[in-house]
């Protein structure tokens, strides 16, 4: 019997308030037959960005794909991106 497969979705943001909830729910409302886990990395976001991501989690049906991480310092967007796709 075969597994189903996990697809991961790699986000980055930095004081994205504004533009992150399109970009989630691009990612959540996707119909599919495999797991899915958004990875969202926030580099230290200094607006409401972290906000608006805990909303999804703690509201969205679909909000247990995210999995979040709020860094204290900024990583720089390369650093952000790299730690992420660890």
């Amino acid at each position: 019997m075969s597994e189903k497969p996990l697809v991961s979705v790699c986000m980055i943001t930095y004081n994205h308030e504004k533009y992150i909830a399109e970009a989630i729910e691009g990612v959540l409302m996707q119909e599919v037959d495999f797991e899915v886990e958004l990875v969202i990395a926030d580099d230290a976001s200094t607006d409401r960005t972290s906000e608006v991501i805990q909303s999804y989690i703690d509201t969205h049906p679909r909000g247990s794909w995210i999995k979040y991480t709020r860094h204290l310092a900024n990583k720089g967007m390369m650093g952000n991106f790299i730690w992420a796709l660890e």
